[in-house]
């Protein structure tokens, strides 16, 4: 997989900075320091190393899950009513 074209880490390298945290017992901040990220970032990756199998990581979508509901018609008809009567008075 490609990974984001502005990203510091691909997968193996996200790994590795879980492994030398983790297993090496390296501070975070010197884990994220040699791998050019931020310590938040590091403790991002570090939470989804524990929470998932170790080989999810990488890149995820930013797109959402779930698309917005439209309104229902039978709300949206009477709101663009009044709307409508609203305008007529001017």
């Amino acid at each position: 997989m490609n990974s984001h074209k502005h990203g510091r880490l691909t997968a193996c390298g996200r790994e590795l900075l879980c492994q030398r945290v983790l297993e090496r017992s390296w501070k975070v901040r010197d884990a994220s320091d040699a791998a050019g990220v931020s310590e938040r970032t590091a403790y991002k990756w570090l939470a989804r190393y524990r929470a998932e199998v170790p080989t999810n990581l990488t890149d995820r979508s930013s797109r959402p899950k779930e698309a917005r509901r439209p309104p229902v018609p039978s709300s949206a008809s009477t709101s663009f009513g009044e709307r409508r009567s609203t305008n007529d008075l001017r």
